[in-house]
């Protein structure tokens, strides 16, 4: 069998912000950006997330629990072309959306970056699961998991409030089953930051997130649009402290 070729981490700045559903994940990316045309935030039909404003995912099947997974069943080889592109550009931010990445050996394939890593107090994970349920794009009860109970019934005919029940309390234990990979890592002082999600209520330490996080890629801090920001609290500020 053949030598495997010498990795080579790629040099240039990378930021990973890892999350999971609801802990305003896509927010902080678009804070990240450099050269913005505009400042727009909120442009959702549920108004409460950013996912259609300006940041665009770097890499496909690099966001969710599924892209997780599959890539932490690649070799290092496959990795490696998988991460390839990124270095044609100077500066990367990614959006993931599940701890799960957690378990990838980031110093292996990067030399320049940060990961931001967003962790809510444990006794807020049922407001976040209520989050998660209220900014769904797809709200209907009967696709989800404990909908299956209702299999020989009508359930357009269970009250609203014991559906939406239902859809938080398995939202939770989502976010709980999750959890998992938190408590079995060992953080990084060097690349990893924690941010707890109340506090983008909080323009100051929000603020302080983003230059510390570009500062430690050696990028010059973006300075926040202060409106655009406390417009996006406003509208959530049901979720926040």
């Amino acid at each position: 069998m053949g030598r495997m070729e010498k990795i080579t981490p790629i040099n240039s700045s990378q930021i990973f912000v890892i999350y999971e559903p609801a802990m305003f994940g896509t927010f902080i990316c678009n804070l990240l950006l450099q050269n913005k045309k505009t400042n727009k935030l909120l442009s959702d039909s549920q108004g409460y997330n950013a996912h259609k404003s300006e940041y665009k995912d770097r890499l496909k099947k690099f966001h969710n629990h599924r892209d997780a997974m599959a890539l932490l069943g690649k070799n290092d080889l496959e990795k490696i072309n998988f991460f390839k592109s990124l270095s044609k550009y100077n500066y990367s931010v990614h959006r993931l959306c599940s701890y799960a990445f957690l378990q990838l050996n980031f110093d292996k394939f990067f030399n320049n970056y940060v990961k931001i890593i967003i962790r809510p107090k444990t006794s807020k994970l049922m407001m976040y699961a209520e989050r998660f349920v209220q900014t769904t794009k797809d709200n209907d009860y009967r696709k989800q998991f404990w909908a299956k109970n209702f299999r020989n019934k009508n359930i357009d005919t269970v009250p609203l409030y014991f559906t939406h029940g239902m859809a938080v309390k398995e939202c939770k234990k989502y976010l709980q089953e999750h959890s998992k990979y938190l408590k079995n890592y060992n953080a990084n002082k060097v690349n990893d930051i924690f941010f707890d999600p109340d506090n983008i209520a909080n323009f100051d330490m929000l603020q302080n997130l983003i230059k510390n996080a570009m500062s430690k890629v050696n990028l010059q801090p973006n300075k926040l649009p202060l409106k655009e920001v406390k417009q996006f609290i406003q509208i959530n500020k049901k979720f926040l402290p």
